[in-house]
């Protein structure tokens, strides 16, 4: 009888008004101790499963969370190797790109200022070279075979005779092999078909020589507008170079070469008029 006043007063239905009345049958009483025990068998039932509910979910929350975990440190592993291949932030990289490109090119830029002013300096301060000065520009370039070409021009224009007794105020750009082996590869033009055409040769030729008061070193060449014989114009710039009808420039290989015909200076291209 106690354990039933027990788990009723646990229930909150035991009161001893209750038990104190005839209603409190010992069958009444042997229901209820049943009915409680039943029930309390169930909720313990209840609390085991929910224990074990609870401790699967506890479980499965560690798995759960030491799953995340991994996946979280996989992530963070494979966010790091991807990282690791990027570049710095596109802005940051883009900002540090242009400021090295720029940085190079002022460098660059710079650089070849400098080269070319030393180049510049280097021919305007070159010393005339009087080895050949006994002798005509043509006769010079036949004895260097750098020349070849160009007495192959000059012999095909047909005025080879006319040069040898041209006088002594001229001022001669010779292009060299490396120049006509540059015209061919820029142009239809081949050697042969060159040497076959008197009159383009005659006019190519012509445009190479300056007819001055007296013949030229590089440091006293004018800046500016050149005419040649073939009354056509080209450009000296500030660096000692020179600037075809074309639009292209011809470096001077060797300055200061002095002929009887006057000075020649060798040249990288075999340079064009306008038309």
């Amino acid at each position: 009888m106690k354990q039933v006043q027990t788990l009723l007063s646990e229930k909150g239905v035991f009161s001893p008004k209750l038990m104190s009345t005839k209603l409190m049958s010992p069958k009444l009483v042997g229901s209820l101790t049943a009915a409680l025990l039943t029930l309390t068998g169930c909720q313990k039932t209840e609390t085991l499963t929910e224990q074990r509910v609870q401790v699967t979910a506890n479980v499965q929350g560690q798995n759960a969370g030491t799953s995340t975990a991994n996946r979280s440190d996989t992530v963070i592993d494979a966010g790091n190797m991807v990282y690791s291949r990027l570049p710095q932030s596109a802005a940051g990289s883009q900002t540090n790109i242009t400021r090295q490109t720029a940085s190079t090119n002022a460098a660059t830029v710079e650089s070849a200022a400098n080269s070319n002013s030393q180049t510049a300096a280097a021919l305007r301060g070159a010393p005339v070279n009087t080895q050949y000065q006994s002798l005509s520009a043509l006769d010079m370039a036949r004895q260097d075979p750098d020349f070849s070409i160009l007495v192959e021009a000059v012999d095909a224009a047909g005025i080879g005779m006319m040069l040898r007794f041209a006088g002594d105020r001229y001022t001669i750009f010779a292009p060299n092999n490396a120049a006509f082996a540059k015209l061919f590869s820029e142009t239809p033009l081949t050697k042969q078909s060159l040497l076959a055409n008197k009159s383009l040769l005659r006019a190519l030729l012509a445009y190479h020589v300056v007819k001055a008061d007296q013949p030229m070193t590089v440091a006293q060449l004018p800046g500016g507008q050149l005419q040649a014989l073939s009354k056509r114009t080209f450009k000296v710039t500030p660096q000692a170079s020179l600037i075809d009808g074309k639009g292209r420039t011809a470096h001077i290989v060797q300055p200061n070469i002095a002929t009887q015909n006057g000075m020649v200076h060798e040249i990288d291209i075999v340079m064009f008029p306008v038309n």
